[in-house]
């Protein structure tokens, strides 16, 4: 069967790579990094149409009709990239990249919000990967920020650590890190991103809201009557 390849999957390669990008401010101030960090992902996926065409051993005119199909693709990519708050599919993104995520840091365990829900909550710890300004827009309840969690570890003794960020990346790093500690730790898949989706409450100093810190223009996959904020 041929493997599909879908916008989303593609968008959500294209942001992952993204956030692999160390400075924040070098990509604000030069938005043509993420442009043509966007095109890279769009060649890559042209080389593996072309692979699978070559094992699969598909016909001339079939392959043509992918090449149509990946510049297609590549147009709505380069859409998304630029204007990613217009998106209509922003859930299934932001699925396939807590998606990516998970395969891309396979060596950590990764926990779905609808798990994380179900668990007994004394019994872990929610921690919050994220920087003060990100914070200080909105975050899950009860969970702690880094700094506090380092500082009281001794107190968490036996419990599991979950952690999150924006939707995945920073946690997921942070896991390992805790991992190599014999931490009990796992990253929340989809982060406080794909939380906002399932329409969970978000507080601000105590108070509920409906405003999210995508950390970057463009990650703004934020759900309809929800704010991004990323400056």
């Amino acid at each position: 069967m041929l493997p599909t390849l879908t916008t989303g999957v593609v968008v959500s390669e294209s942001l992952t790579v993204l956030a692999e990008v160390d400075s924040r401010e070098n990509v604000e101030s030069n938005p043509s990094i993420k442009y043509f960090i966007c095109l890279i992902i769009s060649v890559r996926y042209d080389f593996r149409q072309i692979y699978c065409s070559c094992q699969l051993k598909l016909s001339v005119e079939y392959y043509i009709i992918m090449k149509r199909t990946i510049f297609i693709l590549s147009l709505l990519l380069f859409q998304s990239c630029l204007k990613p708050e217009e998106a209509q599919n922003k859930f299934q993104i932001v699925s396939s990249m807590g998606a990516t995520l998970e395969k891309q840091y396979s060596a950590i365990p990764h926990i779905s919000v609808e798990d994380f829900q179900a668990l007994d909550k004394d019994s872990l710890i929610l921690v919050d990967n994220r920087s003060t300004p990100e914070i200080e827009i909105s975050y899950i309840p009860n969970s702690v920020t880094k700094e506090v969690f380092e500082e009281n570890l001794p107190n968490y003794h036996g419990k599991k650590i979950i952690v999150y960020s924006t939707i995945g990346n920073r946690s997921s790093k942070y896991v390992h890190i805790l991992k190599d500690k014999n931490i009990d730790a796992y990253n929340l898949k989809e982060g406080i991103l794909g939380w906002a989706h399932r329409k969970l409450p978000l507080l601000s100093s105590g108070k509920e809201t409906k405003r999210v810190h995508v950390y970057t223009d463009a990650w703004n996959f934020t759900p309809e009557g929800y704010e991004g904020v990323y400056k």
